[in-house]
């Protein structure tokens, strides 16, 4: 056998060495980590969502950004917040979590837009608040533009999720002494108070900023 045989052979053998540890990965993967929502099919792609509170109160729809999924969401206390008077629907968006991926088409912020559109007539999602993190904020952003009648109001990144998300959101909840961020709030139309420290912090930031210019 020739030296260049040689490296293709031992090439061939390295791909189906990683072919099948990532197969394995994957499996293990999903046993430690099962998924924690529920599953629809929307135009052939399996999509997994999880849903908190009440299914009458106003909806909240929260899209992750790259690297992520539901659980992080989750875990940063802003759905616990947001479920205390929303319905609050997170989704992992396809590829990530347990959404499928079909390869058949390119996944663009509008194809997912499109995507999920269907998922939220499915669900019966009505008038939602559509609130985008990192990438997410693209899928928001696409969905708004969409001209979706069901759509209500767009808040994608900026004010409400900002990294890390739980230093924005509960940090600014719990500062202000409120419940839970309101509707009013998501609409942008209400900044929640600031804490005297908080206020504080803002003053000598300015002052500083101010004796800065002068000098």
């Amino acid at each position: 056998m020739s030296t260049i045989a040689s490296i293709f052979a031992v090439l061939i053998v390295v791909l189906i060495l990683l072919v099948i540890g990532n197969l394995v990965f994957s499996f293990i993967a999903e046993r430690r980590n099962p998924p924690v929502g529920k599953f629809i099919e929307c135009d052939g792609v399996r999509v997994h969502y999880r849903e908190w509170g009440d299914a009458m109160a106003p909806c909240v729809v929260l899209f992750h950004g790259n690297g992520t999924m539901i659980q992080d969401f989750a875990i940063s206390g802003l759905v616990d917040l947001l479920a205390r008077r929303n319905r609050v629907l997170c989704f992992d968006r396809p590829g990530f979590g347990y959404t499928q991926r079909p390869r058949s088409r390119i996944w663009t912020p509008s194809a997912q837009a499109a995507l999920f559109v269907k998922a939220l007539e499915q669900i019966g999602a009505r008038d939602p608040v559509v609130v985008g993190h990192s990438w997410g904020t693209l899928v928001a952003v696409a969905l708004g533009l969409r001209g979706s009648g069901s759509l209500n109001r767009l808040q994608a990144g900026g004010e409400l999720l900002i990294q890390p998300i739980a230093n924005s959101m509960s940090a600014r909840v719990k500062a202000s002494g409120a419940d839970a961020p309101s509707r009013a709030h998501l609409h942008g139309e209400e900044a929640p108070p600031r804490s005297p420290r908080v206020a504080k912090s803002k003053a000598d930031l300015t002052q500083r900023a101010t004796l800065r210019q002068t000098q």
